[in-house]
């Protein structure tokens, strides 16, 4: 298993460190950068756009230039990520049955949606708006 490292900076800030090419991420709870929680959110968008371009390119669909919206809402009394919501900006020219096995994959393949609880809902919805 790839190891990834967490190390504390300064200011709240951690340096994220990928060992299998050194490259960082920050994040911080002041607002500059990412925080863990929007980290999370982003984690799922990006698994689901990942999922979302190996079933469309693998059926010879342009995914060029699709992209996510992600929000995450917090309740700071348990101090748990209660809502993602996700927002695909699709290709207009997916006719309906693609757009249906698309929306279908995210759910079943996603492997960041499908291993937060329960409690955590995932709101997606899917625009078919990208040129």
């Amino acid at each position: 298993m790839d190891k990834i490292i967490v190390k504390y900076d300064k200011n709240f800030r951690m340096k994220i460190k990928n060992n299998r090419n050194s490259e960082i991420i920050l994040t911080d709870r002041n607002g500059e950068m990412l925080s863990p929680s929007e980290l999370l959110a982003a984690s799922v968008a990006s698994c689901a756009m990942t999922v979302l371009s190996i079933k469309l390119e693998s059926n010879n669909q342009n995914f060029q230039n699709c992209y996510a919206e992600v929000g995450k809402k917090v309740d700071l009394t348990t101090f748990k990520v209660t809502e993602i919501n996700i927002a695909f900006h699709l290709k207009k020219e997916y006719s309906q049955e693609v757009r249906e096995k698309a929306e279908k994959s995210v759910e079943e393949m996603c492997v960041v949606g499908r291993s937060l609880s329960k409690d955590v809902k995932q709101n997606y919805s899917f625009i078919y708006d990208v040129e």
